[in-house]
């Protein structure tokens, strides 16, 4: 399985990624979250703090651009 984008957080200890097979992982300092969208992600954004949870931008080759609130994702036991 191919990742197709990451991005870092401006603290440089939080990143996300997204691959080929549609899954999208946030992974931290605090812990992470992972999700899958079902569609291939071409281009992932952490967007800036807004709260205590994260959000994220993605592109997706047949669903279009999507918003992703961490609090909605599933718990990365990692």
């Amino acid at each position: 399985n191919w990742l197709t984008s990451i991005d870092f957080n401006s603290d440089n200890r939080t990143f996300a990624f997204g691959d080929f097979k549609g899954n999208l992982e946030i992974a931290g300092k605090f812990g992470g979250y992972i999700a899958n969208i079902g569609s291939p992600i071409n281009k992932i954004l952490l967007k800036p703090n807004e709260g205590s949870f994260l959000k994220t931008v993605i592109a997706t080759r047949s669903k279009g651009i999507m918003l992703i609130d961490a609090k909605f994702m599933k718990p990365n036991p990692r």
